[in-house]
């Protein structure tokens, strides 16, 4: 199975790199909305790098299938916190 790749935003560490903290947004969000946290975080946590992966664009259910960034489909309120979406999940891990 041919798989995309993700886009993603990687920002160094400021200081002595020691750690990478991975940021996944929520659903309906982009990598866009995080840029006052980015600066907050980076400098509480300097020895660390952040990579800021972007959900792909996706149908989702949740809001009446108009298409948004998701990790995989939420198809309505009743099922959040449930694996509804085996095969979205997994297209989402895989992407390197």
């Amino acid at each position: 199975m041919a798989v995309e790749s993700l886009d993603v935003i990687t920002l160094k560490s400021i200081g002595k790199h020691t750690s990478t903290i991975i940021w996944l947004h929520g659903l309906g969000e982009s990598r866009d909305g995080w840029t006052d946290i980015d600066l907050n975080l980076r400098k509480k946590f300097s020895s660390s790098k952040f990579i800021f992966p972007i959900a792909p664009i996706r149908n989702n259910g949740f809001y009446g299938n108009r298409e948004l960034p998701s990790w995989f489909n939420v198809t309505c309120r009743e099922n959040i916190g449930k694996i509804e979406d085996p095969k979205g999940l997994n297209e989402s891990t895989l992407k390197n």
